[in-house]
């Protein structure tokens, strides 16, 4: 083609003119998903230091950009969006710019706890039709959705929080602007004491919005989302993006399993066995996304570098072995350790639907892939390629069955309702050094404290490299609210490969605050690989405590073993309970204490006059002492003890 003079000066002051409106924008990433139900859009936006919002057009997306990420972009600003290429895109760390093909870590940090929810159904002033009761809202969030969240996390997650009646705003409904519907909404939600900063997740309901046609929609390792098809699966689905979760795929390789997804075609929602699929139906949560969590780590994955028989419990619910069989596949195009996902499911629980939706697959087992570090790269396998016309129907590989490709055989044994076992070879293999995902997890923890009292809470360390890595050394770090000491006697640990370590975080109430938080990493020296733990105490005010009132007692007519009950004319003016700490010993008899706070006083053969020994009482904290006078026969004065009760509470209550 030809270019006249006129128009080639026209073309270099276009492009002189484009070059010259490229600016750098600096700020955090957050992305958006909107799910339609074939397909969904991602949208990554620019939030700046000064409260202005960029949408980035992306050519094409670095795998490295993850939400939450500081980053530098050279754009050209039209309007609200930002044209940017991939190769214009940079992160920004400690002030220091890096370069954009630098790859992060998309690892998760593990969630558990209780979730706090903020959800309401949102209508529209135009026409302000209301399609659920707070009871059904109630229900579908804090009773399903939970027990949902708790069942697939092995009881590390539940949800809680707060609704209420629907809520009108006036906003255009001619365009899909959820911006607009959540800014309106947080609005009124503030107006009626709701603090949105209190809660993990705000969700919107908007069943009746003419003009967003996805199911769903939600910020990624964010708290918001809006629900349009509002069932249960949706909601599911939506939170799992604000844990952090992308979408569960599918990978058709044709003639073999796997390649480089690049040689492969992608269908996005395709791993319909999965809540991060696009199924109506609840489901759980695929292993690698349970990985990612961190719900499945330690014992509940196995790892193989070598030939290997496993056994496998169903991945629904804890079993007698472990829940996820994990085989190096290499690297990606990226350098990331690839990594065969083998998991066994059943219908229970939430994955009941299986029982109709996957009958012919219950007996086997599914094969999916996954990479390290790249939080987007679940993709369901097809073990069995070019086997028939729809190639997807017999993925599940049944007892008698085999895989093979890339040095990698396995071979399905035996499987019943309770477990399934495999056979795994490494063709031509030695053992490699597989890095795990270390876990710290909380196994026993004080909840609250007084001012100027000590607790402690006991935490486990979890090294879940494969054995042929070598030993690991973790810095430890500990943050705590004002109000709180926290302090490891150790700031620095080594383990070796698949062993754990037991840690004392030792905490002291330096204040009478409420609730205050602690916090414990531990940082992989090996690796930038973080594992953290987090609690939460309560911070009370000392009471005051008073010693317990003991009572001195007389004993007449001992002649035999006899029980005394001492405690029953003692008391404590807090009501505490009181229970006796110990005892002198008389010079003509003998004394126990009894399990059930009285005493025993056996007396010597000869046991002539009269004999006394004393009793401390205490009410935990303070003591009293009292003393007992034993005599042999019948005398005046003093308070006598004759019965066999089980001690005091306060004036004996």
């Amino acid at each position: 083609m030809k270019y006249s003079a006129m128009m080639l000066s026209s073309l270099l002051l276009t492009n002189t003119v484009l070059a010259a409106d490229m600016r750098p924008f600096e700020g955090t990433l957050s992305l958006e998903v909107e799910d339609f139900p074939e397909h969904a859009i991602e949208t990554f936006r620019l939030h700046g230091k000064q409260g202005e919002v960029h949408d980035l057009a992306l050519g094409a997306t670095p795998r490295w950009l993850k939400p939450g990420q500081s980053v530098r972009v050279f754009g050209h600003a039209n309007g609200k969006q930002l044209q940017v290429s991939d190769s214009s895109v940079s992160l920004l760390q400690t002030n220091e710019t890096t370069s954009s093909a630098q790859t992060v870590n998309s690892a998760i940090t593990p969630i558990s706890g209780n979730r706090s929810v903020l959800v309401a159904e949102v209508n529209f002033a135009i026409n302000p039709i209301v399609k659920l009761t707070e009871a059904e809202i109630q229900d579908l969030l804090f009773n399903q959705s939970s027990a949902f969240y708790e069942e697939n996390s092995y009881g590390a997650v539940s949800l809680s929080g707060d609704t209420t009646s629907p809520v009108t705003v006036d906003v255009d409904v001619s365009v899909c602007n959820t911006d607009a519907v959540a800014l309106a909404a947080d609005q009124e939600l503030s107006a009626r004491g709701f603090n949105l900063n209190n809660y993990d997740h705000v969700m919107y309901l908007i069943p009746t919005h003419p003009k967003c046609t996805w199911s769903g929609k939600a910020n990624v390792a964010g708290k918001r989302s809006w629900i349009k098809r509002v069932q249960l699966s949706t909601i599911n689905h939506e939170l799992g993006h604000n844990l952090g979760l992308f979408h569960a795929n599918k990978k058709d390789c044709g003639a073999v399993t796997t390649a480089d997804s690049s040689q492969c075609t992608i269908t996005e929602y395709g791993d319909y066995l999965s809540a991060m699929s696009g199924t109506n139906t609840p489901k759980h949560f695929n292993a690698f996304h349970k990985e990612q969590l961190g719900w499945l780590s330690g014992d509940r994955i196995k790892t193989v570098t070598a030939d290997s028989r496993v056994t496998l419990s169903p991945v629904e619910a804890e079993g007698n072995f472990p829940l996820l069989l994990k085989i190096p596949n290499g690297q990606d195009s990226s350098g990331n350790e690839l990594f065969y996902y083998v998991e066994y499911r059943q219908p229970t629980g939430f994955d009941s639907s299986l029982a109709t939706e996957a009958a012919a697959m219950l007996n086997g087992v599914r094969l999916r892939e996954g990479a390290s570090n790249n939080a987007a790269s679940s993709f369901l396998l097809d073990p069995t390629p070019n086997s028939s016309s729809y190639d997807w129907d017999d993925i599940s590989l049944a007892p008698g069955q085999s895989f093979e490709q890339q040095g990698v055989r396995i071979d399905v044994v035996a499987s019943d309702s309770s477990s399934v076992t495999l056979d795994v070879v490494m063709q031509n293999s030695t053992a490699q050094c597989i890095r795990g995902t270390s876990s710290l997890t909380v196994q026993a923890a004080v909840s609250q404290l007084q001012q100027g009292q000590q607790g402690s809470v006991d935490l486990l360390l979890t090294n879940n490299d494969s054995s042929a890595c070598p030993e690991t050394t973790y810095s430890l770090t500990t943050q705590a609210d004002a109000g709180l000491y926290a302090n490891l006697a150790n700031n620095s640990v080594t383990l070796a490969p698949q062993s754990n370590l037991h840690l004392t975080l030792s905490l002291e109430a330096l204040q009478a605050s409420g609730s205050n938080t602690w916090k414990v990493i531990s940082s992989n020296q090996t690796s930038s690989q973080q594992a953290v733990s987090s609690g939460s105490v309560l911070l009370t005010a000392a009471t005051s405590n008073t010693a317990p009132l003991a009572v001195n007692d007389d004993f007449n007519d001992i002649s035999a073993s006899t029980v005394l009950n001492v405690l029953a004319n003692d008391s404590d003016l807090d009501g505490d309970s009181l229970f006796i700490s110990g005892t002198t010993q008389g010079l003509n008899g003998k004394v126990t204490v009894n399990a059930n706070n009285t005493l025993t006083y056996v007396p010597s053969k000869r046991f002539k006059g009269s004999d006394s020994f004393s009793y401390t009482v205490s009410d935990g904290k303070l003591t009293a002492v009292a003393t007992v006078t034993i005599s042999p026969s019948t005398t005046s004065g003093g308070t006598t003890d004759t019965s066999t009760s089980t001690g005091g509470k306060g004036k004996n209550r």
